[in-house]
């Protein structure tokens, strides 16, 4: 049996303004096959969702995270607000340090020293903490958690 992996959007910060004044973010994970969607943020360009989504980890080595940030809008087709990419592969290995450094590349989108951080989470889990900067646009930041069973 796979390892469940959850993944939560914390929050975003200083999104781009899509609509008139204002943005309707929401976000779309991709795991191999696997997508979920967060709820919409009516007028807000630092949301924080604090939504939690399950992806079970088929294969350890094809496990790049694509996270993309839409503008829902309720007439005509939703306005891209941005994407980033993450490689989970450092976080599903075995021996993980209480501080991993990992260099941007096409894979990873980091922000805020490149790091992954381990923080505190229930027992028999190890929890990472992560900034990403999005990509194709002026601005804007997730910042994602992600745990797996110890």
């Amino acid at each position: 049996m796979s390892p469940v992996l959850k993944v939560r959007v914390v929050k975003g910060e200083e999104l781009v303004v899509r609509d008139f004044r204002s943005s309707d973010p929401y976000v779309i994970l991709t795991l191999g096959k696997h997508v979920h969607r967060t709820r919409v943020m009516k007028d807000n360009l630092n949301p924080v969702w604090n939504e939690e989504f399950t992806f079970p980890v088929e294969n350890k080595n094809d496990c790049l995270l694509s996270v993309e940030v839409w503008d829902n809008d309720a007439f005509g087709l939703d306005d891209k607000m941005g994407n980033a990419t993450m490689d989970l592969k450092p976080l599903l290995e075995e021996n993980i340090k209480d501080k991993k450094v990992v260099s941007p590349c096409k894979e990873n989108c980091l922000y805020r020293d490149s790091s992954i951080k381990r923080v505190q989470g229930p027992p028999g889990t190890k929890v990472q903490e992560a900034c990403l900067k999005l990509r194709n646009a002026e601005s804007g930041i997730l910042t994602l958690k992600f745990e797996l069973p110890a």
